[in-house]
């Protein structure tokens, strides 16, 4: 029944493994059994998006911060210019008395974002289940136009004057992801005109314009879904730094990023870590009970949990995706995911207490799961956006994750 529904709107990547992404089972929110209801849960997801986003801003602005986090080095002047952060997804776990608890968050790449909105939207039109408030997807528009114009206000444009480039990886869960983006800024009618393309078929020339490979057509602005620490690597045939263009491109207000700078400041897992260093602030907020503790080193958590060196955690690569590289142990066995790969394994980790969770059961089978909720930014303050579960059967909830929607 669940292939049917995906075939029917067109759903790109219908399987993790051999196994259907999505389930034949949608929850109710109130037999997850959190102590917090859905306004609640919004009201304290906008509270957190407005911590990490004050601190990505005080990042922004400290060239030895950015160094000392980890940034490139390559892109600390990029930092410097205006590139509107108004999306963020959140993932939390949710401990055994039923609080959830944030773990990370994805600024950067657009995935899981359809399924937590349209894709949520048609599973319970599809299944014949109460629909959704529509809110969430009117706050979604909203923050789409507000950062729009914003990012045309950089370079002096209208907003119905600009073009609009949509970058992302080339796979078929980022392009899908984007074109659902895309549809969204068509909807809106705007701008000028939109175009997604994968990032090898973007190009720099010698006028500092952006443009499309594919129609030649140039962008005023380019919605940045492409992780920067890989760009900030990246070269063009011709062996010119990717970012040196991007640089220039921005200095000469030739293109504004949309999404891409300040989202890779958010996306940096020591960005947790910095905030960890102002717990006061997250107590005087009343939002220390829904934040996890983060740490710069393994020595560092001991010593805050008063030098236990049995308390169980969990190990991230600080640019981790996918899952990758994440290692850790619990009160009785250490656990690790793939390590294989040096890119992951070679970067500076954080460390967070491990969560004690309470397993999700669906079709009798247990899972671990995380919540994941996306949070929209409009003239300065966040707002809710949709909700979905990704479940595993692993301890890790990776890529290979399944998705269960919540009505």
């Amino acid at each position: 029944m669940i292939s049917k529904f995906l075939e029917s709107v067109g759903f790109s990547y219908q399987k993790t493994g051999k196994k259907d992404y999505a389930l034949d089972h949608t929850i109710i929110y109130e037999d997850l059994d959190l102590n917090l209801t859905e306004k609640e849960l919004d009201e304290v997801s906008c509270k957190l998006a407005n911590v990490i986003d004050l601190h990505q801003q005080k990042v922004k602005q400290d060239p030895a911060l950015i160094e000392a986090l980890c940034y490139p080095n390559s892109i600390v002047d990029l930092t410097r210019h205006l590139s509107p952060l108004v999306a963020m997804r959140l993932s939390y776990v949710v401990d055994v008395s039923g609080t959830p608890k944030l773990i990370e968050t994805n600024a950067q790449t657009p995935s899981f974002w359809w399924e937590c909105e349209d894709g949520t939207d048609a599973v319970l039109n599809y299944f014949k289940k109460t629909m959704r408030n529509p809110k969430y997807l009117a706050n979604l528009s909203n923050s789409i136009r507000y950062g729009l114009s914003e990012s045309a206000k950089t370079i002096g444009k209208s907003l119905n004057k600009i073009r609009v480039g949509l970058i992302t990886c080339d796979s078929l869960e980022d392009i899908y992801q984007m074109q659902f983006i895309k549809d969204k800024i068509q909807a809106l009618n705007c701008v000028q005109e939109v175009e997604l393309i994968t990032i090898d078929r973007m190009d720099i020339n010698k006028a500092n314009q952006v443009f499309s490979l594919n129609t030649q057509n140039v962008f005023d602005v380019i919605f940045m879904w492409y992780p920067m620490e890989w760009l900030a690597t990246e070269e063009f045939a011709d062996g010119t730094p990717v970012i040196d263009c991007l640089q220039s491109a921005v200095n000469s207000r030739q293109v504004a990023i949309f999404n891409g700078i300040d989202s890779f400041l958010a996306q940096n897992k020591n960005l947790f870590a910095y905030i960890t260093e102002f717990w006061d602030e997250l107590e005087t907020a009343k939002l220390d009970n829904y934040f996890v503790d983060t740490y710069y080193t393994l020595n560092d958590l001991v010593k805050a949990y008063d030098g236990d060196e049995n308390q169980p955690y969990i190990a991230k690569p600080i640019f981790g995706r996918e899952g990758q590289g994440i290692f850790g142990k619990d009160k009785v066995n250490d656990f690790k995911s793939n390590l294989n790969d040096d890119y992951y394994t070679n970067q500076m980790y954080v460390y967070q207490p491990k969560i004690e969770t309470l397993p999700l059961f669906i079709n009798n089978k247990p899972n671990f799961y995380t919540l994941e909720q996306w949070v929209y930014k409009v003239d300065q303050k966040w707002w809710p956006g949709g909700r979905a579960l990704r479940v595993s059967e692993n301890l890790i909830v990776d890529n290979l994750s399944n998705w269960v929607t919540i009505n």
